[in-house]
């Protein structure tokens, strides 16, 4: 009898040291191996991304078979390529912001050797700000940026090389404050939806777009400021109104991010109004650039037209097999991604302002501006 308490004892103490190992959700935990590779996945057969030594402190997002999904750790990256990137600085080597071109962008895993890896957790929908963290890379025929690494996207440890589990301190909430009756604005509004910018008086996107937010449909609104932004870009317009909108694209997304409850999708804007002419394909009256028409020039021209004037830059990429170049205006805003018909050579007129005439098309692989087959280039005196 006696042997049989102690042992219910022991098996007692057992389930007892399960249960307080059982952590539901998000825990911290330090390791406590000299030293540990973080893999790209839940098995030792995905590639290595990096080490971690005794005592770093991480966050265990879950567990799945044996293994813990973390967060991942301060000065990881992750990879894009560049043909599914727009509003940036190609050639740039610091931190800037990115705007993701197309739909279900694949993100490579990053590793400690400062390349892709072939795993891939993430796929970004169009419209996505990205931070794209150094230099691009040339890697496998192609050029990639490095990103602060998505939400969805983790390394991961054996179990066993982590102590034991610890609560993680509550992310910060957000609290609708309900007006008073007499008040003229909308129930449930949020604090943070200031008044309507007074540049934005002309823009009746912008009304919809604030009446999705304060509905709490965060989703709809980042896409219909996203809709307002490219045009404002395009347009070259007011630069302080760009910068509200696109800090109001990026506090819907942190929202939506933040609630962690699907997004609402019974939402049903009073605004009939067509989309500007840059989300229309473009035809005999739409270049798809902010309503300019085609113009006349290009019939008398065999269906080529003159770029108008701007600066010439190399570009990040290649086009085809041929190098790219980038035509800017005068605020360093890309007008045409352009290369150079057969028998014409662009790289000699690199840093040069110039007048281009060419065959402009839409290119799924070429995002933020249209594409020029120059065959003549007229350089400005």
């Amino acid at each position: 009898m006696r042997m049989f308490k102690v042992l219910c004892l022991m098996l007692a103490a057992a389930c007892l040291t399960n249960v307080s190992y059982a952590q539901p959700g998000k825990y911290t935990a330090a390791v406590i191996l000299p030293e540990i590779q973080m893999r790209s996945g839940a098995s030792w057969q995905f590639p290595a991304t990096g080490k971690l030594k005794k005592g770093e402190q991480v966050i265990v997002h879950h567990e799945d078979a044996g293994w813990a999904a973390i967060i991942p750790p301060a000065g990881t990256v992750s990879w894009i390529n560049h043909r599914f990137l727009g509003e940036f600085d190609p050639n740039g080597t610091g931190k800037q912001n990115a705007l993701v071109m197309a739909d279900n962008v694949e993100v490579r895993v990053g590793s400690d050797k400062n390349t892709p890896l072939g795993v891939a957790q993430v796929k970004l929908p169009r419209g996505t700000w990205v931070e794209i963290t150094g230099a691009k890379l040339r890697d496998d025929n192609s050029t990639w940026y490095p990103i602060t690494s998505p939400e969805g996207e983790y390394r991961w440890l054996p179990k066993e090389a982590l102590g034991s589990p610890a609560p993680l301190a509550p992310p910060p909430v957000f609290v609708k404050t309900e007006t008073p009756p007499d008040s003229n604005k909308t129930p449930a509004t949020l604090t943070s939806v200031g008044p309507k910018p007074a540049a934005a008086a002309n823009i009746p996107q912008w009304d919809k777009a604030e009446q999705a937010e304060r509905s709490g449909v965060y989703a709809l609104a980042a896409r219909l400021y996203m809709a307002i932004y490219q045009d404002l870009r395009q347009k070259n317009s007011d630069s302080e109104l760009i910068l509200i909108c696109y800090n109001r694209i990026i506090k819907c997304q942190e929202r939506q991010r933040l609630d962690g409850t699907p997004s609402k999708t019974n939402f049903t804007a009073t605004d009939n109004s067509k989309p500007s002419a840059s989300l229309q394909p473009p035809g005999p009256n739409n270049t798809g650039n902010v309503g300019v028409a085609w113009p006349a020039t290009a019939a008398a021209n065999g269906g080529q037209r003159w770029s108008g004037e701007g600066n010439l830059r190399r570009a990040g990429f290649v086009v085809d097999g041929k190098q790219a170049y980038a035509l800017e205006d005068a605020r360093g805003h890309v007008i045409y991604y352009v290369t150079g018909a057969p028998g014409v050579t662009l790289d000699v007129n690199v840093n040069r302002r110039v007048d281009l005439l060419g065959t402009v098309t839409v290119r799924g692989d070429i995002r933020g501006a249209q594409y020029l087959v120059a065959s003549k280039v007229n350089v400005i005196r």
